[in-house]
């Protein structure tokens, strides 16, 4: 462990894993939020492992000073060797997301308490406000999914089998911890990865870990300390508060224009010491990659489903809309997906793609498709395969996709 300066404060935690090397800016953009609307002094530490390169530990040190605040960094790799090697990963989840489980082994023990905040947060209050909270008698104060995606959460495998109450389910993103309480937990890690083991449908890994065991006893936070951006615009809602954002897998999306969280965002991510003129030629270079990029994904389409009857889903309100977009031919369906309150039934349709015959494969053909991909491919389907995301040829007042700018700023 390295650490500039020293002194009480406030201790903020973050994690992450760069293979790439572009991960390090978003963490320094929520860095920077959090710097620039607290007076309390603030103690980071930072999870990452061999990652990390020394150019992007420089900026880090160069923002935290620029603040007159304190950084420590913490390499679990070489740290904890054996806990790193056996973290799992995957395509939706780094190892970085399981190192919070590790902060009872790796913070300084003269920790009494820490705030752990995802890296994909931006925060608009002063941070002191979530630090003043209680953590309850379990020692974890977080906020439930189910309230903060505005009663449109995603099914919990962990949920479905009974182990948590949908209720209760909370989401990690933003914790406030009682150290000395959780230290009561020395194998958390261990124990969570052997519940992995015998539920491998738990698909959120450390959430579902931390559920397990604090669903029952941890103390539920008001909503604005965790404000879901995407669940935000899915219900219309753009009026900006005071509060932490949760731009959950990156919801930035630089080419809508005029959208008050991109705006948000940006506002805090060129102020960090990644954004330079280098950064704006990288920008410029993109555009017309991602105009490629978004052709290749419509012929990848089309490709995947060649040779094949198209099943197309969607609301039955929308089927003249649907048939318009697309040709059907003699035999060709539409089936009709249920909606609760105008919203899809995640369950009907993963039901209804693995109801189709083996000649077929479903044209997802619903509104803001690209955040149920993940849900589908998490219940045992495989996109290009048993679905594709027809919504990606629709207009864009439809929810269909043209440019899409929303991994841009990691791929900078």
């Amino acid at each position: 462990m390295n650490s500039i300066l020293s002194g009480d404060s406030i201790n903020i935690c973050y994690a992450i894993y760069d293979k790439s090397g572009n991960f390090s800016k978003i963490a320094g953009t929520a860095i920077v939020s959090v710097f620039e609307n607290t007076t309390s002094h603030i103690s980071l530490h930072l999870l990452h492992d061999n990652t990390l390169t020394e150019e992007n530990r420089t900026k880090f040190i160069k923002l935290t000073r620029s603040y007159g605040q304190e950084i420590s960094f913490y390499n679990i790799e070489k740290m904890l060797p054996e806990a790193f090697n056996a973290l799992p990963g995957d395509s939706r989840f780094s190892k970085a997301t399981m190192y919070r489980l590790l902060i009872e082994k790796i913070l300084p023990h003269d920790i009494k308490k820490v705030i752990y905040l995802d890296v994909d947060t931006i925060v608009t209050l002063d941070i002191a406000r979530l630090w003043c909270e209680d953590t309850g008698d379990g020692g974890l104060a977080a906020i439930p999914e189910k309230a903060l995606t505005h009663d449109h959460m995603i099914e919990k495998h962990i949920c479905q089998s009974g182990f948590v109450s949908k209720d209760c389910y909370f989401n990690a993103g933003v914790l406030l911890v009682d150290m000395e309480k959780f230290r009561l937990r020395p194998n958390l890690l261990l124990e969570g990865l052997e519940l992995l083991k015998a539920n491998p449908n738990w698909n959120c890994y450390d959430q579902d870990i931390l559920n397990y065991f604090f669903a029952d006893s941890y103390r539920q936070l008001p909503i604005y300390y965790d404000i879901f951006v995407e669940a935000e615009r899915v219900v219309g809602n753009y009026s900006l508060e005071q509060g932490i954002y949760h731009y959950a897998g990156m919801a930035v999306n630089v080419f809508q224009g005029h959208d008050v969280f991109d705006s948000l965002y940006l506002h805090y991510f060129i102020k960090t010491p990644w954004f330079d003129e280098n950064m704006l030629l990288k920008i410029f270079a993109l555009v017309p990659k991602s105009h490629d990029d978004c052709r290749g994904y419509l012929r990848k389409i089309l490709n995947d489903t060649v040779g094949k009857r198209r099943c197309f889903l969607g609301f039955a309100d929308n089927e003249a809309i649907i048939r318009s977009y697309f040709t059907f031919a003699g035999n060709e369906r539409f089936i009709a997906i249920d909606q609760n309150s105008g919203e899809l039934e995640t369950n009907t349709l993963v039901n209804a793609l693995k109801d189709m015959s083996s000649d077929e494969i479903g044209v997802l053909c619903v509104k803001n498709s690209h955040i149920l991909i993940n849900e589908l491919i998490a219940n045992g389907l495989t996109e290009g395969v048993n679905f594709v995301n027809g919504a990606a040829f629709f207009s864009s007042s439809f929810g269909g996709v043209s440019l899409d700018g929303r991994n841009l700023i990691q791929r900078l």
